[in-house]
């Protein structure tokens, strides 16, 4: 492994001084690995009592070995650098988040665990790009609210469990330390019934008290709980909140939001008198219709006011 992640290495270094011209290293790999294996023949004749034809035998194996999973590798791919997707949905009542299913079979038994929808990062493509494509590809969903989060880099994080590596090799992917930078994302699953229903593949959506108690993978378990924090706070300084209606919406839907995110039971009387202070939430002449209770006034959040307000705020 200290050969294999050295080519890595030297790949990472000449696409960044060549521009993503594709380094020679992989053009000449098997002429490295005829060379190596002409030095240790050599070495073997002059050594006899110190080399034995087992230990070339496994030397070749494992040159071999690098060679097929270089070969096997997406050269367009950074070997160390993934995004991950944290999508947050929310259905009236719930807050759920998006994951996909993920099975290894390691020493006779089959593993079934989760994940965040995520991969590793393209040389011809930024963060931004590489986790709207990579949602699309892996979900189906794309064109929502994206928002990047920060770096999870530790040593052994790709080692939670002893089957996480099998199944890194079972997808081709280079076992080899990997940074991943998270994003997340906020959608209403209400506004459109194809957010729910029209998922690619193994992805499904669970509440947040389901998910707190699945199996994740690697680290994504700290990482659902870093981006729920980092929701919370947000929601207390921006008007996030909105990206988890429709246009229009009601206050006790907007009360239900908070309230959900937040595990807080708010009173209803000051919430409302907190909303009537906010001229970037308009009072429209709708109601609500095909309700079986007495329809309630319909609202709409102001993007254009807010941000006037918040840059005349700022100028003080």
């Amino acid at each position: 492994m200290f050969i294999y992640r050295k080519i890595l290495y030297i790949n990472a270094f000449y696409r960044i001084k060549d521009n993503n011209t594709p380094p020679t290293i992989f053009i000449d790999i098997y002429e490295i690995c005829s060379i190596f294996f002409l030095i240790i023949s050599i070495t073997y004749t002059i050594t006899k009592c110190f080399l034995n034809t087992l230990l070339l035998f496994q030397i070749f194996f494992y040159l071999c070995l690098i060679i097929i999973t270089i070969e096997k590798m997406d050269k367009n791919l950074i070997p160390n650098i993934s995004v991950d997707s944290v999508v947050f949905g929310f259905d009236s009542f719930h807050l759920n988040v998006l994951l996909i299913s993920r099975s290894v079979s390691y020493k006779g038994k089959v593993y079934t665990d989760w994940k965040f929808p995520g991969d590793l990062v393209r040389w011809d493509e930024n963060l931004d790009q590489a986790s709207k494509r990579i949602l699309l590809e892996q979900t189906g969903l794309q064109n929502i609210y994206m928002k990047q989060l920060k770096a999870f880099g530790n040593l052994h994080r790709l080692e939670k469990h002893p089957y996480d590596m099998a199944w890194l090799v079972s997808i081709d992917h280079p076992e080899s330390r990997v940074v991943t930078i998270p994003y997340y994302s906020l959608i209403n699953l209400t506004k459109d019934i194809d957010y729910k229903t029209s998922l690619n593949g193994n992805a499904r959506w669970f509440t947040i008290e389901q998910a707190e108690k699945l199996p994740l993978a690697f680290d994504h378990d700290k990482i659902l709980r870093y981006s729920l924090e980092n929701l919370r706070n947000e929601m207390r300084t921006q008007p996030i909140a909105f990206e988890l209606l429709p246009a229009k919406f009601t206050l006790g839907q907007l009360q239900r939001i908070y309230e959900v995110i937040f595990g807080v039971k708010l009173d209803k009387r000051n919430f409302r008198k907190k909303i009537a202070s906010l001229s970037y939430i308009v009072p429209l002449k709708e109601k609500e219709s095909n309700v079986s209770h007495r329809p309630a006034q319909l609202f709409m959040f102001s993007r254009d006011v807010y941000l006037q307000l918040k840059a005349e705020t700022s100028a003080f």
